[in-house]
């Protein structure tokens, strides 16, 4: 079976910040994908603005 997890290391201050934008039961992976789907919208705006 291929395991499709890794695992990345990360600042305190960055684990810390992402505590705060998530909610109790968000992991850490739903964030990140939180973060990405936001950062990859707001490209798209700006290359189709």
């Amino acid at each position: 079976m291929i395991n499709d997890e890794t695992t990345i290391r990360i600042k305190r201050r960055n684990k810390e910040r992402l505590d705060e934008i998530g909610k109790k039961n968000d992991s850490y992976d739903d964030l990140i994908e939180l973060l990405l789907n936001y950062y990859e919208s707001k490209k798209k705006r700006r290359n189709n603005g």
